[in-house]
């Protein structure tokens, strides 16, 4: 009876060792490394912030042992708010409501980068014939300190007229209700971004002006964080970067899958818009990541003309491409695209 009792211990000892043993983190049979949490935000419905989606549809941050959470916000200016409050670690997003931020103090920065030309739009209502015939109009934008802004004043000021004399801008909140208003007839022209500028023409509006033909140097399309973020969390920073970079490679490489995860998160229907939308991003998408000198101090000049603490403000103020660098050092680029 003793050597039952004694037995019968032994085995509940065994049991609860291995209990604890199996549900241990540091178990090679049974734990999971816990992925790292990454709350990313985007600031518009358009082709080019498509890489984090693609990225994280493809797996490609579970890969990098990330668990990216998306978010929506729609304007750079609302990304920049959320940046600084701290709700999210990064955003794509344009950049001058990032360097308008920096200069009023926050600490800010450009960490890579997409896209950095304008490319897109004015669309208008099919009575309007010329860029001249947008005097004394309504021009929708999706908010101010958008890139909807800044590419219809950079284009307006190019045919002569004056952004803030001239017209009336419009905020509609998002890029696919600038389209919704023009159908509406609540404004006369849109300042618009593929794919939502090519829905506009396909119902059968204007495009008065071609901004992507006129090669204007924009910060349009980056990644921004906080200084906080990138002394706290580098190696988390790092791997998303790759990420990044794993997913502009999967746009540039498979086009049907891409124009698939577009059309999901833009709920865009038209396969005419989306390869059209495809075939003008990718053919200006920079596949290093890299933030270009000639975008940012054309960014830079625009902020001048209404900021006064941005004259003696340098491009390298804005920047920290520690990650993008790395990439290019390690060989992390040269063996995804050989």
């Amino acid at each position: 009876m003793v050597q039952t009792s004694r037995t019968l211990k032994v085995l509940v000892l065994l049991a609860f060792f291995f209990f604890c043993w199996g549900t241990s983190n540091t178990s090679p049979l049974f734990a999971q490394e816990r992925k790292a949490p990454l709350v990313i935000c985007y600031s518009a419905l358009v082709a080019s912030q498509s890489i984090p989606w693609i990225a994280k549809e493809a797996g490609f941050f579970d890969r990098q042992g990330l668990d990216v959470r998306l978010v929506y916000f729609a304007s750079s200016s609302k990304s920049t708010a959320a940046l600084l409050s701290g709700d999210v670690d990064a955003c794509i997003t344009g950049g001058i409501g990032v360097m308008r931020a920096k200069l009023a103090g926050a600490d800010l920065y450009l960490i890579g980068g997409t896209k950095n030309q304008l490319v897109g739009s004015i669309v208008a209502n099919p009575r309007l014939k010329a860029p001249a015939d947008l005097k004394g109009k309504k021009i929708g934008i999706s908010r101010r300190g958008s890139n909807t802004e800044y590419m219809a004043k950079a284009a307006l000021l190019r045919f002569g007229l004056n952004p803030d004399r001239d017209v009336t801008f419009i905020q509609t909140g998002g890029e696919p209700e600038i389209i919704a208003a023009l159908q509406s007839g609540g404004i006369d022209a849109g300042s618009s971004i593929p794919p939502n500028n090519l829905r506009a023409l396909s119902l059968g509006f204007k495009e008065l002006i071609d901004v992507t033909s006129l090669n204007i140097p924009y910060v349009a399309t980056m990644i921004a964080t906080t200084r906080k973020t990138i002394d706290s969390k580098p190696t988390i920073l790092m791997r998303f970067v790759q990420g990044m970079a794993d997913g502009v490679h999967r746009f540039q490489t498979d086009k049907a899958y891409t124009l698939k995860v577009i059309s999901k998160y833009t709920r865009s229907p038209s396969a005419e818009d989306l390869e059209a939308a495809y075939r003008v991003e990718g053919g200006i998408m920079d596949r290093g990541l890299n933030v270009h000198r000639d975008a940012l101090q054309a960014t830079l000049e625009e902020i001048r003309k209404d900021t006064p603490q941005a004259a003696h403000a340098k491009i390298e103020d804005f920047v920290d491409l520690r990650f993008v660098n790395e990439l290019k050092q390690s060989g992390y680029l040269d063996r995804l695209w050989k």
